[in-house]
């Protein structure tokens, strides 16, 4: 559920902005295919992916899991990257906690805020304009969608 949700939520991002919307979603439901798949993560769900002959754009995408190793460096691996870790947190809370659109909001705030303010997304291509489009996206139409 929760791939199907990122691979949603990322494929409606990248629509909004004019990014490729199949990479985006390809890329949010693999993208913790090396959860998976165990440790080394990222390095198991390079080796899948490339042995299954995935394109090379999803395979950059699953290469920067989480910021950890690399940075994103496109704005399908960006918008991936934002959606699973808001799908992440909103995950975590509890229904209570949630109850309301506003903790939401916040949380979306929030957390999209922390990323651009760390410069996690400065080599990703993704103009200040098209991050706002999808953060206001994302507070309007809700990521439980």
């Amino acid at each position: 559920n929760h791939a199907r949700r990122v691979s949603y939520i990322s494929g409606k991002c990248a629509h909004e902005i004019g990014a490729d919307e199949l990479t985006a979603a390809v890329g949010g439901l693999y993208y913790r295919l090396g959860k998976v798949l165990g440790r080394p993560e990222i390095d198991n769900a390079v080796r899948v992916a490339t042995n299954y002959c995935f394109p090379s754009d999803v395979i950059e995408i699953l290469e920067e899991y989480g910021a950890k190793n690399r940075v994103p460096h496109s704005r399908e691996s960006a918008i991936v990257h934002m959606v699973n870790a808001l799908v992440t947190k909103l995950e975590l809370m509890d229904e209570s906690t949630m109850s309301v659109d506003w903790n939401e909001d916040m949380l979306i705030y929030q957390t999209l805020n922390e990323f651009s303010n760390s410069g996690v997304y400065d080599e990703a291509n993704l103009s200040m304009n098209q991050f706002l489009k999808i953060r206001e996206m994302l507070v309007q139409e809700g990521i439980a969608l």
